[in-house]
């Protein structure tokens, strides 16, 4: 009850009491400001409640800057680490590792942040192999000359670095094979048409 505590000092008059109970309130003030600290890094949410510890402690407290500036900066870290930890799980669905990667690690080290932050990484992790599993995919389809699926499994990899510039590679890859595909069938077509030609000729000269 330092609502009360802290109104019943105040009231005190000036006089050989008043030191003390400013004295009190000064205390008072430092130990809501322990209790606070201790709920705000918990590993809980307990941002809204360890603020509302801190607004308990009146202007005339030597220790009100020190809270408001507490107040201010948990705000701000509560407030930044929900805005890293929208933009990594963004990127994260959309592809871009890297930026996933640079936002998780922007979030704060606060015991309630950091599984968070942890999830991020492992989401990253298991992005990246379902990625390298599409690479060998294509890499073996390729190989085995079935380009249009070869094609269709490149173009799940995402439009950012790296696996960009790898899915080029990989239909790049799709389009030469496609072109010496059309040549060996063109080849074949025209060895077809000149063994036929030079099995008919000599009938035609014996007539």
């Amino acid at each position: 009850k330092f609502s009360l505590a802290f109104e019943s000092a105040n009231q005190i008059e000036d006089g050989p009491l008043s030191a003390g109970a400013q004295q009190q309130i000064k205390l008072w003030s430092l130990r809501i400001i322990d209790l606070a600290t201790e709920r705000y890094v918990g590993g809980t949410d307990e941002l809204e409640a360890a603020i509302e510890m801190l607004e308990k402690i009146p202007k005339e407290s030597l220790a009100y800057d020190e809270s408001q500036g507490l107040i201010d900066q948990w705000q701000k870290e509560w407030s930044a680490n929900k805005r890293y930890l929208k933009s990594a799980n963004l990127a994260l669905e959309n592809g871009g590792l890297e930026r996933a990667a640079s936002a998780a690690g922007q979030i704060s080290t606060h015991p309630f942040w950091v599984p968070h932050r942890n999830q991020v990484w492992a989401n990253i992790q298991q992005k990246e192999q379902s990625f390298e599993q599409l690479v060998l995919r294509a890499e073996r389809l390729i190989a085995e000359g079935n380009l249009s699926e070869a094609s269709a499994i490149a173009n799940q990899l995402p439009d950012h670095e790296p696996w960009v510039d790898i899915k080029k590679v990989l239909l790049d890859q799709v389009h030469a094979s496609e072109k010496d595909f059309n040549r060996l069938h063109l080849f074949l077509a025209v060895m077809v048409v000149l063994s036929l030609c030079i099995t008919i000729k000599p009938v035609s000269a014996k007539k």
